[in-house]
């Protein structure tokens, strides 16, 4: 699948998570399909596109700030940074590799990276702690929500299995 440019939205196949590795590159790995972001050469004008790990240097990305955004460099070969096809800054354009234009400062070449946490909710918390507790000590009842589906630590079940919040509104997947 190519990399192409896009619409932001919240879309997983809009997010990749940073691996750092031993080299100080990083994988950018896909949150749809767990894919790595993978160059097609290491040439200028190569394909940019998600593809399985196969330990390549062309799916190893150097990450440089310039103070205005961030250059991605291809580890395969330095000089070599995302950018959009033909510098179209066009909707469904393709991610591809381009020559470092340092001095050119060319501004498609930049990218902003934007970090997004997510936090469990107080009351996502405070079932979990329940759960935990009722399947470490084999409670069945425990802040009001009654735990009896689970089984005590070290029981293994194959059933489907929830948690009924106080709320009346069910907790839990298919075990």
């Amino acid at each position: 699948t190519d990399v192409i440019i896009y619409n932001k939205s919240t879309a997983a196949a809009q997010k990749y998570v940073f691996n750092r590795q031993d080299d100080g590159s990083y994988m950018l790995i896909n949150t749809k399909n767990y894919y790595v972001m993978t160059a097609a050469s290491a040439t200028d004008g190569a394909n940019v596109y998600i593809a399985p790990d196969q330990g390549l240097a062309t799916q190893r990305w150097f990450i440089q700030s310039t103070g205005e955004g961030y250059i991605i460099r291809n580890a395969a070969s330095e000089n070599l940074v995302i950018m959009p096809q033909g510098s179209s800054t066009d909707s469904l354009t393709s991610i591809v590799l381009g020559t470092y234009q340092e001095n050119n400062a060319d501004a498609t070449q930049l990218f902003y990276i934007v970090r997004e946490t997510s936090y469990a909710t107080g009351e996502q918390i405070e079932v979990l702690r329940n759960i935990i507790y009722a399947v470490e000590t084999g409670g069945q009842v425990y802040g009001r929500a009654v735990f009896s589906v689970f089984p005590a630590s070290g029981k293994g079940t194959r059933r489907s299995a929830c948690a009924r919040k106080p709320s009346g509104n069910m907790w839990g997947r298919k075990a």
